[in-house]
């Protein structure tokens, strides 16, 4: 079979009407996908992942749990219910307005950083008292200071206060960062 001769005009309206259709399929292609997902991948996140529990709506986001109280929004990795009990005496209203020193940059401390931000004046990290070896300010517990070790042989995490300091020591210690704010949200 014999093909047409083209010429270089013909030839070049060929090439650009596949590029068009290309371009075209491309981009239904690409508005589809974006509509599916918005219709349907957002349901699905939402609509498994809310958990009404103590008075709050909790909705998965990626690896936590949110919620708002009074327009202010909280994260957790932890419900209320996988938590365990604080006995403390710290409330919120002592960080609000107030630095706030924590004397790591753990998941834990990240976790507490991320809720209480919106109140406290500032949070910065410190050394508590003399036990620096970094280039920080050392702060004692006159000021708010959140101390949390990781204590891998620890069976329940251990909560203790003085002045201003809150010790937490867990083997788990973002559970045990959730477990503190909760607690010093119901107060």
């Amino acid at each position: 079979m014999i093909r047409k001769i083209e010429n270089k005009e013909e030839t070049e309206k060929k090439r650009e009407r596949r590029n068009k259709i290309i371009v075209i399929i491309f981009g239904i292609i690409l508005l589809l996908s974006s509509a599916g997902y918005a219709f349907f991948g957002w349901e699905k996140t939402t609509a498994e992942g809310k958990v009404s529990m103590n008075g709050l709506t909790f909705t998965r986001q990626g690896d936590v749990w949110t919620t708002e109280i009074s327009s202010y929004k909280f994260y957790f990795r932890y419900l209320p219910n996988e938590t365990e009990e604080v006995k403390i005496n710290k409330r919120l209203q002592d960080y609000i307005k107030n630095p706030l020193y924590l004397t790591g940059s753990s998941a834990a401390d990240e976790e507490i950083a991320r809720n209480l931000a919106q109140f406290a004046e500032r949070i910065n990290l410190a050394c508590y008292m003399e036990n620096c070896t970094e280039n920080l300010p050392e702060k004692n517990c006159s000021s708010n200071m959140i101390i949390i070790k990781e204590k891998p042989d620890f069976k329940k995490s251990v909560y203790t206060e003085e002045d201003n300091c809150v010790f937490i020591f867990s083997n788990n210690t973002i559970k045990a960062a959730d477990s503190f704010i909760y607690r010093i949200l119901q107060s």
